[in-house]
């Protein structure tokens, strides 16, 4: 990771642990010194490839966490995705909008132009 911790959000405030315990006075102590969640920062010349909170990390009461990474500007790409129903107009809402189809993707660099065309990323079975 090559990024800065700049702020922390704390204060678990749990009662009963993931067993339906009640936590010991110890263990709630401990819980509410730890932070919640953190916002990020990449240093010069890297990019961020943010979390669905975009720049923030957080921890989950699982012991699992989701933390935003920062890698290198020239190695740096986002994906775009769309759902491409080809000609069955069968999935088409009389807005427009697609309910079924193949999902495609293709990468865009950081100046926000596509790196290759769209690609099949997956199909998404509701036709077969």
């Amino acid at each position: 990771y090559t990024g800065t911790v700049f702020e922390k959000s704390s204060g678990i405030n749990a009662e009963y642990g993931e067993d339906g315990k009640e936590m010991s006075e110890e263990k709630k102590k401990f819980l509410a010194m730890m932070p919640v969640a953190a916002r990020y920062v990449c240093q010069e010349g890297y990019k961020m490839h943010y979390t669905m909170k975009k720049d923030w990390g957080w921890c989950r009461p699982d012991g699992s966490y989701e933390v935003p990474r920062c890698e290198k500007e020239e190695d740096w790409y986002r994906l775009d995705f769309k759902l491409d129903n080809g000609n069955d107009q069968s999935v088409v809402d009389k807005d427009g909008r697609v309910s079924a189809g193949l999902v495609l993707m293709r990468p865009i660099g950081t100046n926000g132009e596509p790196k290759s065309d769209w690609e099949m990323a997956c199909d998404d079975g509701v036709n077969d």
